[in-house]
């Protein structure tokens, strides 16, 4: 990078591929030394209590005009969200972009199904108010990403029912569930219209590409797997160089776009080139081939909540964008809470007790220091 930038640039550009690839990914590991599973139970409730205002202020941002302040991007420029059709933007709640509402939506889904399914777990009074207000954000998104993230956990429950069928004891609640908020939701104004603005966008694409709404999802999620090995030729033995493909990089140089294409996987082998970035994208799949087969194993032990949390959160782990600190962020919170899920809290070790130290009395003779130890010792 120093034929192109002042090497305190081309410094932190690499620093900053750093933190993305691998800075922040043991963090994963750290979670079920800290957390067990009572405690990522209790993640999930402050998840779904705060998921209700999430989908109020989603609900008013589709609403604003896209210059409203609501929905002012960071940095407070001319720049405007991204928009989903209709005059609307792409609502991002209290993050930044979509992304973020993406993952948290999708993770609160995981949450509200474990719910519902697990007697006891959280009170009905958040299980019905979080429910709406997953619906809602769905619906009002306008984001094909967070509805199919959405239907990825609805599939793991499906799942569940095919591995473990006496594992799911309240799935007649489900279905009541579902259709009171079916009924309820689809009677309010907003959501019809979001719903509107959802198929559009399904069918623009569609119909952009001369393909079926279910071939364009298919042909669009392979490309992000298989566009990288095609491009492996054109990459530099070892690459560009780490955080060249990020978005600061792309500021660096001036540039609002990506310089080495949006895919991930493409990204990391041109950053790090055919043959390390080949290894990293394995590593990443190992991982989550890991992820899932732990909680697949535990569905068979009646614990579910590990598999529902990784259905929300292994896409980020597999292709998500880990130069975008949200998605980095979710990619390794949402993995960490999987693992810490598989952990029992009376199996984690408990810290070492302080063996405290023999006191030994001032001006004790040596003979009278033997008999008082050698009584200690009987004792």
């Amino acid at each position: 990078l120093q034929r192109f930038l002042p090497l305190s640039r081309a410094l932190m550009i690499s620093g900053y591929g750093f933190r993305s690839d691998f800075f922040h990914l043991p963090l994963i590991f750290l979670f079920p030394k800290i957390f067990g599973q009572e405690e990522v139970r209790r993640v999930g409730w402050w998840a779904l209590f705060l998921m209700i205002p999430m989908a109020i202020l989603m609900a008013i941002q589709f609403e604003s005009p896209p210059d409203s302040f609501i929905n002012r991007t960071v940095g407070l420029g001319d720049a405007e969200q991204i928009t989903a059709g209709g005059g609307k933007i792409r609502p991002p709640g209290t993050f930044s972009f979509i992304s973020g509402a993406v993952f948290y939506v999708s993770g609160c889904a995981a949450f509200l199904l474990y719910g519902v399914i697990t007697r006891g777990s959280y009170r009905s009074w958040l299980l019905y108010l979080s429910g709406l207000g997953v619906t809602l954000a769905v619906f009002v998104s306008g984001s094909r990403s967070l509805a199919l993230s959405v239907a990825l956990v609805i599939a793991a429950l499906a799942f569940i029912l095919l591995v473990r069928p006496s594992g799911v004891n309240r799935f007649g609640r489900i279905l009541v569930l579902a259709v009171i908020l079916g009924t309820v939701v689809l009677k309010v104004p907003i959501v019809r219209e979001g719903m509107s603005v959802l198929s559009d966008r399904f069918s623009a694409s569609a119909e952009a590409e001369d393909k079926t709404v279910t071939e364009g999802l298919i042909e669009r999620t392979l490309s992000g797997f298989t566009e990288s090995f095609i491009i492996t030729r054109n990459a530099p033995l070892f690459g560009w160089g780490l955080g060249v493909g990020t978005n600061a990089a792309a500021r660096s140089f001036g540039r609002p776009a990506f310089l080495l294409g949006e895919n991930e996987w493409s990204r990391i082998i041109y950053e790090s080139g055919p043959i390390l970035g080949v290894a990293f994208i394995l590593w990443r799949i190992a991982l989550t081939a890991y992820l899932g087969f732990r909680s697949v194993q535990a569905i068979r032990q009646t614990e579910l909540l590990p598999w529902l949390v990784f259905a929300a959160g292994f896409v980020a782990i597999l292709n998500g964008q880990l130069g975008q600190p949200t998605i980095l962020g979710f990619a390794v919170v949402l993995n960490g809470l999987c693992l810490a899920a598989l952990t029992p809290n009376e199996s984690r070790e408990a810290p070492p007790k302080e063996i405290p130290k023999k006191q030994i009395m001032r001006g004790r003779s040596i003979y009278a220091e033997q008999l008082h130890g050698r009584a200690e010792q009987i004792e």
